[in-house]
């Protein structure tokens, strides 16, 4: 009964292993690259917390500061960002380890977005 336990324990952990190493670590700053550079960008903290990404969200334009971001799920080179429940969704591909593009997905419009890790 122990060996299987331990066997079991094995083959579990090594899945975990195989299947979440690909993973790319997004945690840190994120600041939007923007072609028009008079406005302030948006600014995106990126932590994990007890196995969950998780995030804040600042727009100083619209005096918007530490807003939860919804969810953030990482999948290999690919992250999937929404700010609310209902809200726009970013939708990115890890470009190296300081660079995150995509398209931003809002209302039926897409916008490229950029993201430069600070």
């Amino acid at each position: 009964m122990k060996l299987a336990i331990l066997l079991i324990s094995v083959v579990i952990t090594g899945a975990i292993t195989l299947f979440g190493a690909d993973d790319k670590n997004i945690s840190g700053t994120w600041v939007m690259r923007s072609k028009d550079n008079s406005c302030s960008p948006a600014v995106i903290r990126i932590k994990m917390n007890e196995g969950v990404w998780q995030g804040k969200l600042d727009m100083p334009e619209q005096e918007l500061y530490d807003k939860d971001i919804y969810s953030i799920k990482v999948r290999g080179d690919s992250v999937f960002i929404s700010v609310a429940k209902d809200s726009p969704v970013i939708k990115a591909v890890f470009v190296n380890d300081s660079t995150i593009a995509g398209e931003l997905f809002s209302g039926g419009r897409r916008d490229a977005v950029q993201f430069a890790k600070f």
